[in-house]
């Protein structure tokens, strides 16, 4: 407990207090990361069997694809997806018949990444295509927000253990 005199404890719940505003900093960088990387492509409708729609998207080598598909509206489908890296490779192949999908990979490469959804039968079906580059700092971002946010929830509950404890002392020492 010397060491804490010899800081100060004001010091814990200003240093806590400040390593709180810096996660709630660093998880609104990595939101902001998120919103601005996705492309949202809604109600994409598919009339017959064959039809396919494709989206580019240029990555940075090191950062993560994602892309979700969420069945809208249809019955009795079948979907299948894939991704063609900028040298036209297929990777990344899903087929489903279920109500949605999401897959993710890492960017081997930079350039322009494509996805490609395809109904494979007739029936009249409506999606949402979701597709993205998440940069490689955003979950860098959340994990030290995190950490940060617990080593300054931390920080104040030792501010405050000490405030206790003085103010104990203090009313033991003159009396109540």
């Amino acid at each position: 407990m010397r060491f804490i005199g010899l800081m100060g404890r004001e010091k814990f719940w200003k240093i806590g207090a400040l390593l709180i505003i810096i996660s709630v900093v660093l998880f609104s960088i990595s939101i902001l990361a998120v919103y601005g990387s996705v492309s949202t492509h809604d109600n994409v409708n598919f009339q017959q069997a064959g039809k396919s729609v494709s989206y580019k998207y240029y990555v940075d080598e090191g950062n993560t694809i994602q892309y979700s598909i969420k069945v809208v509206n249809g019955t009795n489908f079948s979907v299948s997806s894939f991704l063609l890296t900028p040298s036209g490779v297929k990777s990344n192949s899903i087929n489903f018949t279920g109500s949605s999908a999401s897959s993710s990979i890492i960017a081997t490469t930079s350039g322009n990444w494509t996805l490609t959804v395809t109904s494979n039968n007739n029936s009249n079906l409506t999606l949402d295509i979701y597709f993205g580059n998440l940069p490689s700092y955003e979950g860098d971002a959340v994990i030290y927000g995190f950490t940060l946010l617990v080593v300054g929830i931390g920080l104040i509950g030792i501010y405050y253990m000490i405030k206790r404890r003085e103010n104990e002392r203090i009313s033991r020492r003159y009396g109540s």
